[in-house]
C-alpha cells in the first residue's frame, strides 16, 4: 500500500491554504474599510460638548477656533479645533488626562475629562446626538 499523498508540494503548503489565507486577508480588509466608512459618518460633522448627561454646546468642526468650556463644578477646559480635529489644549483639573488624550478627528471618537464631567465627541448631523447609555 502506498501512503503517498497527491497534490502536496515539498514545502507542505497546499493550494487551499494559500487561497484560505488570501480570503481571510481580503475579508479583513473589507471589514476594516466598512468600519472606516461608518466611523467617519456622513454629512456635516459637529462637535458636541456634554456636561453630565446634557448637551452644553455644539460647534462646527469646519471652523478653526478655540472655545472655553466651563463645567458645572467650575473646571475650565480650552477646546481647540484645527484642521478638522479637536483637542483639549488646557484644563484646570488636577490630572490633565483629557489633554494627554490627544486629538480626535472621526465621528464617534470622544475626549473625556472625568473631574470636570465633560465629554467632547464628534458626531454627524444625521446621527442621534443622545447618549448611548449613562453610568452612575
Amino acid at each position: 500500500m502506498s501512503t503517498k499523498r497527491t497534490g502536496q508540494k515539498k514545502t507542505g503548503l497546499y493550494i487551499g491554504d494559500v487561497i484560505s489565507v488570501a480570503g481571510v486577508l481580503l475579508l479583513s480588509f473589507f471589514v476594516w474599510f466598512l468600519f472606516f466608512l461608518v466611523s467617519n459618518g456622513s454629512g456635516v460633522r459637529v462637535i458636541v460638548v456634554e456636561g453630565g448627561s446634557k448637551i452644553v454646546a455644539e460647534y462646527d468642526i469646519r471652523r478653526d477656533c478655540v472655545y472655553d468650556v466651563v463645567s458645572s463644578n467650575g473646571h475650565k477646559l480650552v477646546v481647540t479645533v484645527n484642521d478638522g480635529s479637536v483637542s483639549v489644549s488646557e484644563s484646570t483639573c488636577n490630572n490633565r488626562h483629557c489633554i494627554a488624550m490627544g486629538k480626535i478627528r472621526n465621528s464617534r471618537e470622544t475626549l473625556v475629562c472625568v473631574p470636570a464631567k465633560i465629554k467632547i465627541k464628534i458626531v454627524s448631523r444625521g446621527e442621534d446626538m443622545q447618549n448611548d447609555f449613562i453610568v452612575g
